[in-house]
């Protein structure tokens, strides 16, 4: 009678497919409860289990080397709950 929902995400990302030592394995979880017939839910997520600590790529052409780097949230949870009025 209640619904639940379980989602387990995770995302691959290979910037650059000559340098295999660059990859990327982000992995999120989350749970939803919502009771029928009510007006509230309940959910909590977790993000970045694998505790990845920055995320960098590097673009190379004929005149220039950029790279970008960006520093990430480490791994946590969120907790949530909604009500509907």
């Amino acid at each position: 009678n209640e619904i639940i929902k379980v989602n387990l995400i995770a995302s691959y990302f290979l910037p650059d497919v000559q340098n295999k030592k660059s990859d990327y394995l982000f992995l999120d979880s989350s749970f939803q409860y919502k009771p029928q017939d009510k007006n509230w839910y309940f959910g909590i997520e977790a993000k970045n289990l694998l505790n990845e600590k920055n995320f960098e790529s590097v673009q190379t052409n004929d005149f220039s080397t950029s790279l970008y780097r960006s520093n990430l949230l480490p791994a946590h949870i969120l907790i949530n709950f909604s009500l509907d009025f």
